[in-house]
């Protein structure tokens, strides 16, 4: 249930509602979810998830730290991502 449709839409509303305000990263009128790269599709609803329940937010963490493990530990992900970015 906690990765059902309403509920990840209900997720996607709660990143808009709560962290996009504060970091306006994504512009919401155009945020199309079924044409975003998974991955970010993916890290808006675990952010919105944290603003959910206690269960909710444990899973988004639980998902993220497993997500996260596999894309810098794939030779591709790990070639295309860095935890640390490039400092002007």
């Amino acid at each position: 249930p906690l990765l059902a449709l309403p509920v990840l839409q209900e997720y996607c509303d709660l990143y808009f509602k709560r962290f996009n305000v504060s970091y306006p990263l994504l512009h919401q009128a155009t945020f199309e979810p079924a044409s975003v790269d998974p991955l970010l599709l993916i890290s808006v609803l675990l952010l919105g998830a944290t603003y959910d329940t206690k269960e909710s937010h444990l899973v988004a963490v639980c998902i993220h730290d497993t997500l996260r493990a596999q894309i810098f530990g794939n030779p591709v992900g790990a070639a295309n991502y860095s935890a640390r970015g490039v400092l002007w």
